[in-house]
C-alpha cells in the first residue's frame, strides 16, 4: 500500500523492518509495479536500493518498465532503467514499454527510452513498430523525435542508423518523405 501510495519513507521503513521486497499480490503485481504506476520515483528508488526485481512481470510479461512508459512517467523510466530494467522487455503480445509510450503521446517517456537504448525496430505480435503506432495515433511530435534520435545517432555512426533501415519502412509516406535527410544518412556507405 506504501508503493502504490508513493510513501518512499514508509517503503524504506517497511524494508528496514524485514518486509519481502517482490511480495507479490494475488494478480502477480509487486511493489515495484505499484510505485511506477504512482510514478514516485523516491519509492521506487528505495524499492531498487532495497533489491527489488526490476524485471518482475506479471503473467501477460507487463513490467514496472511498461506501467511508467503508459503513464508517461520519464524520471521512474530513468531510475528504472538505470535500475537495470530491461529496456526491450515485452509483453506476450510483443509490445514494449516505447510502443506504448508511443501510442499514449508520452513524448519525454519516448525519449528516455532511447536515450535509453530502445529498439525502434522490435514489432509487437501485429507487426507493428514504436514508429508505426505514433502515427497510427497521429503523435507527430514522437515521430519526429524519433528520426531526430536516429539522425543524431546516425551521425555518430552508432547502432540506431540499421535499425532505422528495419523500421522506416513501418512509416507513413508523408513522415518517410519529411525523414529525408535522416534516412539519406542512416543508407549512407559506412566510411
Amino acid at each position: 500500500i506504501a508503493a502504490r501510495r508513493g510513501q518512499a519513507a514508509s517503503v524504506e521503513l517497511l524494508l528496514s523492518a524485514g518486509a519481502v521486497v517482490d511480495a507479490a499480490s494475488a494478480a502477480g503485481a509487486t511493489a515495484l509495479m505499484y510505485a511506477a504506476v504512482s510514478g514516485d520515483v523516491a519509492c521506487v528508488q528505495a524499492l531498487i536500493a532495497g533489491g527489488a526485481n526490476v524485471d518482475a512481470a506479471l503473467s501477460d510479461g507487463v513490467t514496472a518498465l511498461f506501467f511508467a512508459a503508459t503513464d508517461g512517467h520519464a524520471a521512474v523510466l530513468a531510475a528504472l532503467l538505470e535500475g537495470g530494467a530491461s529496456v526491450d522487455a515485452a509483453t506476450m503480445s510483443g509490445r514494449t514499454a516505447l510502443s506504448v509510450a508511443a501510442e499514449n503521446g508520452h513524448i519525454a517517456a519516448v525519449l528516455s527510452l532511447l536515450e535509453h537504448g530502445a529498439d525502434i525496430g522490435l514489432m509487437t505480435m501485429a507487426d507493428w513498430t514504436a514508429l508505426r503506432i505514433a502515427a497510427e495515433h497521429a503523435e507527430v511530435d514522437i515521430e519526429q523525435a524519433v528520426v531526430a534520435h536516429v539522425g543524431a545517432s546516425a551521425a555518430r555512426g552508432d547502432a540506431a542508423a540499421p535499425k532505422w533501415q528495419e523500421a522506416e519502412a513501418d512509416l507513413p509516406q508523408e513522415v518517410q518523405k519529411d525523414a529525408g535527410p535522416v534516412a539519406d544518412a542512416c543508407h549512407a556507405p559506412a566510411t
